[in-house]
């Protein structure tokens, strides 16, 4: 199942990311949305991450299956870009740019 089919279920408008961390090829994040219902999403395969801000309330999340972070990550690593990643973008809510960005391949998600 792919990632956007994944995570069509979540509302990230206005939501807040509380925390995440890298455990080798897994990104695992905990998301509060707008009604305080928290989530657990674990992005596994993932290639490259991107911060620029930490705990940024959230306008929306988009993926793109062709965007030039693949294209970056690939060059930076010396080597050709990988097949079957998506890139993930959380944007802030005050401005539309990515506040986390990620590379990853699948994921899954627990609801509390």
């Amino acid at each position: 199942m792919m990632i956007q089919d994944v995570l069509q279920r979540i509302d990230f408008a206005d939501g807040e990311i509380v925390e995440y961390r890298v455990v080798g090829a897994r990104l695992e994040m905990r998301f509060r949305d707008w009604r305080e219902k928290l989530w657990d999403i674990s992005f596994h395969d993932v290639a490259a991450v991107e911060s620029y801000c930490f705990c940024a309330e959230l306008g929306g999340a988009r993926f793109d299956l062709d965007d030039g972070f693949a294209h970056r990550t690939a060059q930076s690593a010396g080597g050709e870009e990988e097949t079957g990643l998506t890139c993930v973008s959380f944007d802030g809510a005050s401005e539309n740019r990515p506040v986390l960005r990620l590379l990853a391949r699948g994921c899954e998600v627990v609801e509390h």
